[in-house]
């Protein structure tokens, strides 16, 4: 199906391609990028030509016939080829190819490398072309060939090496004149060509002497033939190989200089029964004689000439024999012939790959320049170019490479660029994530301009390598976060030229070593909003460089209490005031709003010392003062400084404990179990610590007497097992633990020493007699004032005694605390009642109090 009037009309049949073509067509190569790697694979058989009559397209044989990795046959016939392949890229490609047909191009310089590089040739057409010599070092074995044709070219010479081909060897309609050896050929083998050899309608005349013999190495022939009486010679090979050219029209100086060729045909028995194209060979009107028409009737083909051929062999060229020894010249100094090179210029080259799965045709044209085309089963994820094609000298620059089409994505094959920088300009690229471009930290620098780019959302933005992008002319309408966070990373240069960004975002004031182009870009500057919704940070250590439009370099910016809210730094005031710095260092000039829509900034300044009109003037002159006298009670209805992302933050809760995997669980059981045996352990031996602490504590306790509880202190005369605690109103005491008593208490007097009658002047008098007794530890007793006699209820009769003798009594407050001793006196003590010990007082003492 024909696409287009510049396109060639294509039709498979089985194993063969073929291409039908106008004389002009958009691309120099053929259309088979929309088949799979196996339907190029099944075709043997390529055939382009032109249409209707008219010459087909094709200057050179396209390198992409490549991708035809079985081809057995190429028909380019009837195109306009000057060169079949200019830049040596067929070579490792038609290795399988057995018939080359380039008939009726305009062809001048046989493709000697190209023809080396097909060891399976056997048919050559080249008839009809441009074509001046024939190298037999072009060819890897001339004897594999069965059929070569080079008529209607423009030879001038022609070399026997022709002989050498199975079939056919076709050089009518030239302009030889000459034979010649220029390549030293002397492989000559014991068979003879099929049909024969063609110089019809070429020169007038042809050289055709003796001097073959020594110009091919086959003197020997000669020799045993003619010269020598062997019974047996060998078998004249090269003399009957010679048979078989037919000179047709061109004709031949007849001469005795054909003396030794004639002598030893016609005496070979290879003449019986058939006729030689030779035979029919024609004299010219210079032969030696005048009746000659025919070399084999010629006056030197007679019998009864018996002579020496006329050549002077001192003058043959390359002399590689010679046919006697007393013969003048020199031989030929033999040197080897190298096979051919590549006579072509580094760029343009191309080459095929497989990329398994598919294949691709790759386009050099400078160092940095590629294109690809692949075929349609290539994956854009599976596919990888080969190593030996990445490292060679071709693809080790390349930075910008063209597609048959424009792509939206990037082929992952292509992330190994050697030189690690890629430019997909001018592509059809819509959004940039992780699908669309797969190794995007793979290179250094990526130019992505002239795309169709809305979004770049890129998962990792934690770059690595990548150190310039440029998405400059696309239509992006945010500032490209996803590689933007974290900061900083490897990207030093980001190129947002031309795009739809309209609006500040204060967050790229947060970036470090990076520098960012937004020339040319709809920035309203008094849109200032934070799309991420996000608490800025800290933002001393900032290094961003940033080139804005010049709209917004000549803009005025005012704020007020809203840009503090929008980025939640209400309560930091040196990154609030260092993003408005860096604002202000942006745009001509960034006013402050003087009024109440502005009292938290004033606040927040005056607080850390500073005055914020000091940095920021007012957007209307003369407010300074005015705004300096509002408070939070003249502006009601201001926006409360912690809402939004300035609000405190919410207590921590306690994230959910993680779920471990099932290669995790048998451990975990094993250390679970682990953990509970030991916690009993340390449970139980925790236990018997205490019970052993305590059963010292108690052995202690017996072992250093009673623990007393004391409430208050007792008063001399008091009666035994009377307190002053029942004669007065409750209230609260301080219980104190005292010291156990150690030694063996004095025996109480069989009277009371004093009764207590208390009396107003009482309070204050001085007890001299009365002491109370020191205790060798415990903590000192604190004594209340004795209350008034109003509130005691004596328990006893009153003393007569000590009624009258009130002036050694001492208020209880004021008693010594080291009474003198009281001296022993023999009496039976009562045994008192187990007073109720009070907890405290008691704790950790003998049980018995």
């Amino acid at each position: 199906m024909c696409l287009s009037l510049h396109e060639c009309n294509r039709t498979i049949n089985g194993t063969e391609m073929s291409f039908t073509c106008p004389s002009i067509v958009g691309s120099q190569e053929l259309r088979l990028y929309d088949l799979t790697v196996a339907q190029l694979n099944s075709i043997t058989s390529l055939i382009v030509t032109g249409n209707e009559n008219i010459v087909g397209p094709f200057t050179r044989i396209p390198a992409n016939i490549c991708l035809l990795r079985n081809l057995q046959k190429i028909d380019f016939s009837y195109n306009q080829i000057i060169e079949a392949d200019p830049t040596g890229s067929l070579t490792q490609c038609l290795t399988k190819v057995v018939t080359l047909n380039l008939t009726s191009n305009n062809i001048s310089n046989f493709p000697s490398f190209m023809i080396y590089n097909m060891p399976s040739l056997k048919n050559l057409y080249f008839q009809d072309n441009l074509l001046t010599e024939i190298p037999v070092n072009a060819f890897t074995d001339v004897s594999s060939l069965e059929i070569i044709d080079f008529s209607y070219n423009n030879l001038t010479t022609f070399e026997l090496w022709a002989l050498e081909v199975k079939t056919k060897a076709d050089f009518s309609y030239n302009q030889i004149s000459t034979i010649t050896n220029k390549y030293f050929f002397k492989k000559i083998l014991n068979r003879t060509i099929e049909q024969g050899v063609y110089l019809s309608n070429n020169s007038a005349a042809i050289n055709f002497t003796d001097a073959v013999y020594e110009m091919y190495n086959q003197c020997e022939e000669v020799y045993q033939w003619y010269f020598s009486n062997m019974d047996l010679p060998m078998q004249p090979w090269f003399t009957w190989k010679l048979a078989y050219i037919d000179f047709g029209t061109t004709r031949i100086d007849c001469s005795c200089d054909q003396a030794y060729f004639l002598r030893v045909f016609k005496d070979s028995s290879f003449l019986e029964g058939q006729i030689y194209p030779i035979q029919n060979a024609m004299c010219s009107n210079n032969s030696l004689g005048v009746n000659d028409t025919t070399l084999w009737n010629s006056s030197c083909a007679s019998p009864i000439f018996e002579t020496n051929s006329t050549v002077d062999f001192s003058q043959v060229y390359p002399k590689l024999c010679k046919i006697t020894e007393d013969e003048g010249g020199e031989l030929t100094n033999v040197t080897d012939i190298d096979p051919p090179t590549l006579n072509a210029s580094f760029y343009p080259n191309y080459t095929t790959a497989s990329l398994n799965p598919g294949a691709c045709y790759f386009s050099f044209s400078n160092s940095t320049s590629m294109m690809i085309r692949c075929t349609n089963d290539t994956s854009n994820s599976a596919s990888r170019i080969p190593t030996d094609l990445l490292s060679s000298p071709y693809m080790s620059n390349i930075t910008h490479i063209t597609f048959s089409s424009s792509i939206s994505s990037l082929p992952s094959y292509v992330c190994s660029l050697p030189s690690g920088e890629i430019d997909l300009s001018f592509q059809a690229f819509t959004t940039l994530n992780d699908t669309t471009f797969p190794c995007l930290d793979s290179f250094r620098t990526i130019k992505l301009s002239f795309n169709q780019l809305t979004s770049v959302n890129m998962k990792n933005g934690n770059l690595k390598n990548l150190t310039s992008l440029d998405l400059s002319s696309n239509k992006l309408t945010s500032l490209p976060y996803s590689i933007l966070d974290p900061t900083p990373t490897s990207l030093r240069y980001l190129d947002l030229r031309n795009n739809s960004i309209n609006y500040l975002d204060l967050f790229i004031y947060t970036l470090k070593n990076i520098t960012i182009n937004l020339d040319n870009n709809p920035i309203n500057s008094s849109n200032i909003i934070n799309p991420q919704n996000v608490t800025l940070g800290n933002n001393d250590t900032s290094t961003v460089n940033i080139t804005f439009p010049a709209t917004v370099k000549n803009s005025t910016i005012p704020i007020t209490d809203e840009i503090a809210l929008t980025y939640g730094i209400c309560q930091n005031f040196q990154s609030l005031r260092n993003y408005l710095l860096k604002l202000q260092s942006t745009v001509s000039h960034v006013v402050l709003v003087c009024t109440c829509v502005s009292i938290n900034l004033k606040q927040i300044y005056q607080q850390n010392g500073y005055n914020i009109t000091n940095d920021f003037q007012c957007s209307t002159a003369g407010d300074e003062e005015t705004f300096y006298a509002l408070n939070m009670t003249s502006c009601s209805n201001v926006t409360d400084f912690k809402s939004g992302l300035c609000a405190e933050p919410p207590p921590t809760t306690v994230a959910p404990p993680l779920q471990s995997n099932n290669n995790d669980s048998n451990s975990s059981r094993t250390a679970l179990i682990i953990g509970l045996v030991v916690g009993l352990g340390c449970s139980l031996l925790l236990v018997v610590a205490i019970l052993v602490v305590i059963y010292i504590v108690k052995a202690k306790g017996a072992v250093s007497g009673v623990t007393k509880r004391v409430d208050r202190a007792p008063v001399t005369n008091q009666a035994p097992e009377d307190s002053l605690q029942s004669r007065v109103q409750s209230r609260s005491f301080r219980s104190v633990k005292l010291a156990p008593i150690i030694h063996k208490s004095a025996p109480l007097p069989a009277t009371p020493v004093a009764a207590v009658i208390p009396t107003t002047a009482s309070t204050t008098a001085s007890h001299t007699n009365t002491k109370l007794r020191s205790s060798s530890k415990g903590i000192s007793l604190r004594l209340d004032s004795i209350r008034s006699p109003s509130n005691v209820n004596p328990q006893y009769p009153p003393n007569s005694n000590a009624l009258n003798n009130t002036s050694s009594f001492r208020p209880i407050d004021k008693l010594s605390l080291h009474p003198p001793s009281i001296p022993e006196q023999e009496y039976q003590v009562p045994k008192p009642q187990k007073p109720r010990t009070h907890p405290m007082l008691n704790a950790g003492g003998d049980t018995r109090y």
